[in-house]
């Protein structure tokens, strides 16, 4: 018998975050986006969900129900998600029609209506409207959670105003019965609807986007210490804001351009004096930095998997027996074929200064061959080293004590030990993260994530995939909600 502990783990467990970087990654973002998420993408949403709110439960409040009916509500969102996305799907306007939830569970409902067919309305749970766009309802101040009640979720006096905006607008027709009652959702229906629910006409819906641009633009006043918090949240909210309003004016708003622009200005010294894009390039620094751990993270990982087991040494060792190199690394360090023969300290001085600071790293490094994936994480790690230096030096760049640190420590530490003594202990970072990470997780009750695992000095495979990437950015999703809710001088608005 041939097993591999761990086989058949993987599609319980893929574990994105493998390494324990992408929280810290997170963190960045989240004190300056206040509330908007990873996934929450679209700006409709949020006025969406406190208009379901505020209709359920005035229905409940109608039909004089004492008790929260979690099975009731979950189910009236369901067709709320569903009646957006058919409004969306066949919304003949230019708009972005991405984002809408339920897109792939819907598919064949959505080809029957736009083949001109009536679809049934989904008798279950909804997709994730509520999961998905509560936490930021909850930080614009426009639902509150309230525990031992009838309604546990609460809309605020700006929830409030956002219900009654899209109740002026919606008026008593139709659409009521349709939302409660109806089986079957038609086309000429989902297309009357379509100015109340598509993703793409917000904009168009002026009290609703009004109502909405209050929330995202002007702090809410809670009662009691979370006052200075939320006046925090929204102050750093304003600056990514005016931030967004100041590129918009030379090109489009795209997320992965503004990170790299802002991070290579400030690492050549030429970056304003704005706290907030200081900000933004320490993140996109850390990214950068933790895809490289990713990186050799999992190069490590399949090599042992090829093997099935091997001691870092021995990795290592293949490696830099390997003599092909791709121009994917060798354009960008043109001495990686000379590394190997070299110190730790002569291959890290020969990275050339600038690697990869014009743009991000291309996605293209972590589908190289394992070799060249290693020596491509050696490489970032020396170009963000260098490139950060005397932010780093100037308290500019803090010191959290995160593997990334310690990548950093491994290639500038480097001396006249071996080129191949310097990978290991880059290599070695990684995975001791990776170790330290996955077992704090299956401590916590976690589902098993191992790449590989230590018997000895050797490290044996779990036989699970391996990928590197960076960390998803919610200033995409920003961009997008602030464009969809028309909010002055951002994407179609400037």
């Amino acid at each position: 018998m041939d097993l591999a502990w761990g086989e058949g783990l993987g599609e319980e467990s893929k574990g994105l975050d493998i390494v324990g970087v992408r929280g810290l990654d997170q963190s960045f973002e989240a004190a300056l986006v206040n509330g908007i998420t990873t996934i929450s993408l679209r700006g409709r949403y949020l006025t969406l969900l406190p208009w379901a709110i505020g209709e359920f439960f005035a229905a409940e409040a109608v039909a004089e129900a004492t008790e929260f009916a979690p099975a009731r509500l979950r189910a009236f969102l369901a067709r709320v998600e569903f009646l957006t996305l058919a409004c969306t799907t066949l919304d003949p306007g230019s708009g972005d029609p991405g984002g809408a939830l339920g897109r792939l569970i819907y598919q064949r409902d959505m080809a029957d209506l736009t083949a001109g067919e009536p679809a049934a309305f989904p008798t279950g749970s909804g997709v994730g409207m509520l999961g998905t766009y509560f936490g930021p309802c909850r930080a614009l101040g426009l639902v509150r959670s309230e525990s031992g009640l009838a309604a546990p979720f609460v809309l605020t006096p700006r929830g409030q105003a956002v219900w009654d905006a899209r109740k002026a607008a919606l008026g008593d027709g139709y659409w009521r019965t349709l939302l409660w009652d109806a089986e079957r959702l038609g086309v000429v229906e989902a297309r009357a609807l379509v100015p109340h629910f598509s993703l793409k006409r917000l904009g168009e819906a002026d009290g609703e986007a009004a109502a909405l641009r209050e929330a995202l633009l002007t702090p809410w006043s809670p009662a009691g210490p979370a006052a200075a918090s939320v006046t925090r949240s929204y102050g750093r909210f304003a600056q990514t804001i005016a931030w967004l309003q100041a590129q918009a004016t030379s090109a489009p708003l795209r997320a992965d351009a503004l990170l790299a622009e802002v991070w290579r200005t400030l690492a050549l010294g030429e970056g304003g004096d704005a706290d907030v894009e200081e900000c933004w390039a320490e993140y996109e620094w850390r990214r950068r930095l933790h895809f490289a751990l990713e990186l050799i993270l999992s190069a490590v990982a399949d090599t042992v998997r090829a093997g099935g087991a091997a001691t870092l040494p021995e990795v290592v060792a293949e490696w830099l027996s390997e003599p092909d190199l791709p121009p994917h690394l060798t354009d960008a360090w043109p001495q990686a074929a000379l590394a190997s023969a070299r110190s730790g300290q002569g291959a890290f001085a020969s990275v050339p200064t600038d690697l990869f600071l014009a743009e991000a790293p291309p996605n293209g490094l972590a589908r190289l061959r394992p070799h060249a994936r290693a020596l491509s994480a050696f490489a970032l790690v020396s170009g963000l080293a260098v490139q950060s230096r005397d932010l780093r030096a100037a308290g500019r760049f803090q010191d959290r004590a995160a593997p990334g640190e310690r990548a950093l420590a491994c290639v500038e530490g480097a001396g006249e030990e071996s080129f191949a003594e310097t990978l290991h202990q880059l290599a070695d970072t990684a995975v001791q993260a990776h170790l330290a990470t996955t077992f704090r997780k299956m401590g916590g009750g976690q589902k098993c994530s191992l790449r590989l695992f230590p018997e000895g000095s050797r490290f044996l495979t779990t036989d699970l995939d391996t990928g590197a990437g960076r960390s998803g950015s919610r200033l995409s999703n920003v961009i997008k909600v602030l464009e969809d809710a028309a909010v002055p001088h951002i994407g179609a608005s400037a």
